[in-house]
């Protein structure tokens, strides 16, 4: 009797060691697949996912190239329906986002003023209070980047664009008040000025940010 029940623990061991290699087996085969479709699905996403394109500058040639460029944009804006007054999205400006801490800081501001008489060319309004209206929210722009070029502090794309459009949009409403209609009580509006500016220039750094993270990958190699 001891030997048949010594038999029956035998086999009732060696049957749990069997159900139990079975079970492994089966589980190792379910994450095999698992990890199978995960490879899978990564591949189709490498594949779906946009390539970045490079732009690689050796020379100055890239001031008349993005000139051109934010003078477009510039020129679309102006068909664009106007929050309030003269202030605009601030689209034009991308371009200067992307190269900003990368290009040098004279080709930068060229581009800058560029882009305000190349835009005022393709608009009809060149020499016009317009041009003069968007020239100095362009020097705005400019006495922001040459603040933010002293400061050893790195900021984020989207608080630089921020910072530029506040900088742009006010300079131009002290052009407007001060020198075309003259009456200084406009800047009470400023607080409203600023706040459309902060998302305007959220949104417009956002965009450069996203076209620089998944899109163009812009090089200066400049002797």
């Amino acid at each position: 009797m001891e030997f048949h029940s010594e038999n029956r623990e035998v086999d009732s061991y060696l049957s749990r060691s069997e159900s139990s290699d079975s079970t492994d087996g089966l589980d190792k085969n379910l994450n095999n697949k698992i990890q199978n479709t995960k490879d899978q699905s990564y591949e189709k996403y490498e594949k779906l996912k946009p390539q970045k394109s490079i732009l690689n500058f050796s020379d100055n040639r890239y001031i008349v190239f993005f000139s051109i460029i934010a003078a477009i944009l510039s020129f679309i804006e102006t068909f664009l329906p106007k929050p309030l007054l003269f202030v605009k999205v601030g689209f034009a400006y991308v371009p200067i986002l992307l190269i900003l801490g990368k290009a040098q800081l004279k080709g930068i501001i060229s581009i800058i003023l560029l882009k305000s008489i190349l835009g005022s060319i393709f608009a009809g309004t060149l020499f016009s209070f317009t041009f003069l209206l968007s020239l100095s929210g362009n020097i705005g722009v400019i006495i922001g980047i040459l603040i933010l070029s002293i400061i050893p502090i790195g900021f984020s794309r989207i608080a630089i664009s921020i910072f530029l459009s506040s900088l742009s949009n006010i300079a131009q409403l002290f052009f407007y008040s001060f020198f075309i209609i003259r009456d200084m009580s406009l800047l009470n509006i400023s607080p409203l000025i600023i706040c459309f500016s902060v998302i305007s220039g959220f949104f417009t750094g956002l965009i450069a940010v996203n076209i620089e993270k998944y899109y163009l990958d812009i090089r200066f190699d400049l002797v």
